[in-house]
């Protein structure tokens, strides 16, 4: 196999090939949902994303022979450390062709820059944090995509533990499929249309639709309920 050569990513030219890759894993793959290439340029541009007020990343490409043959970002996310105590770096993006040495050595980039950035363990994959797309898929290949929720092969649980890799925590994705509800309003349960009518009627709450001329501070609102939750 031609030698394996894992380079940052930092020129236009580079971040649009990092960003393309995953067409190349997922050729042929129908519940792969391809991201927006204008969106996903946004999303790792640190002057246009505001997580990057508070992070520091790097991506990184591995190529044989000049061809991509993965894809990995490390970073840094100080508020999620200064949160919950901690010092983790995180990985993400972590996309790869069927090559268990690049997968290696991609994960291996990855920790060498976080050891570097100071922190003891690396947390992930993440892309950002949890207001955006974490968590391997390990079950429901088949299954219809959910929002917000990652995709990818099934190889990758198996690269992940090989390097040394523990599940941290379960996440789930449920769905309730409003058509088994019969003819109740608008398909919601009976028993929470019930309970929700109740709660309004006790006075304590109210119900309003969002105010648009008076946007940043319905914004700010939302995120101080947000936060709180």
């Amino acid at each position: 196999m031609p030698e394996l050569e894992i380079q940052p990513a930092r020129t236009p030219a580079e971040i649009r090939t990092f960003l393309e890759f995953p067409w190349t894993v997922y050729r042929g793959n129908a519940f792969w949902v391809p991201p927006l290439i204008n969106e996903r340029q946004e999303f790792v541009d640190p002057q246009r994303n505001p997580f990057f007020q508070h992070a520091r990343a790097e991506l990184f490409l591995a190529r044989r022979r000049g061809t991509p043959v993965g894809t990995i970002a490390a970073f840094t996310n100080q508020r999620y450390n200064e949160f919950q105590g901690t010092n983790l770096g995180f990985f993400g993006f972590f996309e790869v062709l069927e090559d268990p040495e690049a997968a290696h050595a991609l994960l291996a980039t990855a920790e060498t820059w976080a050891r570097g950035a100071g922190h003891t363990a690396v947390l992930g994959p993440a892309q950002w944090s949890t207001n955006d797309e974490c968590g391997l898929l390990i079950d429901g290949f088949d299954d219809r995509p959910r929002i917000l929720m990652t995709y990818n092969p099934p190889r990758y649980k198996d690269y992940l533990e090989s390097a040394g890799y523990t599940k941290a925590m379960d996440l789930w994705a449920y769905e309730l499929p409003l058509s088994s509800f019969g003819d109740s309003v608008n398909g919601m349960p009976p028993k929470l249309l019930r309970v929700a009518d109740k709660v309004l009627q006790s006075g304590k709450f109210t119900i309003r639709k969002l105010n648009m001329k008076d946007f940043e501070a319905e914004v700010d609102r939302l995120k101080g309920v947000y936060n709180r939750s």
